[in-house]
């Protein structure tokens, strides 16, 4: 009688190892089916061969219908391919909920905000690169320097992010610039002429530094260089300033 109650224990164990080693050799297939379709989807898009990306990725969702990268790939798709912002916000949407990192979803973060900004959905925008900005991402701080600088007016925002951004960009006519814009704004023209010096230094063709420089002149009452950046900014083609040079350098 032990004998057979030994023997039906053995059975029960024998098959309790048997099932579970299957399940977990379906899951590592599973995993390993996602894997190497997702791989190949990404191939196809690096080539913009966008129907092989469809393609894979749909034969990818049907063993993780919500990985992570997966959902990153659908937004790329439905943004770039479709041209579909919705359908793009949504899958970046579900791209972040599954983020593992903070510097992951603060790239997730980032995309999105972009396709918001694209949608003229601004404060949802902001509100993705303030909590990407938390990260060490680049690019980040910058983004929002511009849209608080040109979109916003918010010029002493602008400031801090520009100056956030500043190390890790290093000599930049994008930066140089749009310091002495928002300095400029910010009526700190010392400043602004620092940085529109710069901004030329790094560009000398110019014509809008010229002419934002000359406006910074004559903002301190240095007509006589005023009119010298007003008619080097004509010179580069740059017609705002026409206007200026004939109304105060005649």
């Amino acid at each position: 009688r032990q004998m057979c109650i030994r023997d039906r224990l053995v059975t029960i164990l024998s098959l309790l190892i048997f099932i579970c080693g299957g399940y977990f050799f379906y899951r590592f297939m599973e995993d390993y089916s996602y894997k190497t379709y997702l791989k190949d989807a990404k191939a196809c898009y690096e080539l913009q061969d966008y129907q092989c990306a469809i393609s894979n990725s749909n034969l990818a969702e049907e063993f993780n219908s919500l990985g992570t990268e997966l959902m990153e790939l659908k937004g790329d798709l439905f943004l770039n391919y479709y041209k579909k912002n919705q359908k793009a916000i949504y899958h970046y949407s579900l791209s972040i909920k599954g983020a593992v990192s903070i510097e992951r979803k603060a790239e997730l973060l980032f995309k999105r905000a972009k396709v918001y900004k694209q949608e003229g959905q601004l404060n949802n925008c902001i509100e993705d690169l303030l909590e990407a900005s938390s990260a060490d991402i680049d690019s980040v701080n910058l983004y929002l320097a511009e849209i608080f600088n040109y979109t916003e007016h918010d010029y002493p925002k602008a400031i801090r992010y520009y100056l956030k951004e500043k190390d890790d960009l290093g000599e930049s006519f994008v930066l140089s610039f749009g310091l002495g814009f928002a300095y400029y704004n910010n009526r700190d023209f010392d400043q602004a002429i620092f940085w529109f010096d710069k901004s030329l230094k790094l560009m000398p063709t110019s014509g809008e530094s010229f002419y934002f420089r000359g406006l910074t002149y004559n903002s301190i009452n240095e007509q006589t260089k005023a009119c010298k950046d007003y008619q080097k900014a004509i010179e580069l083609d740059y017609s705002r300033a026409y206007i200026n040079y004939q109304a105060l350098c005649y």
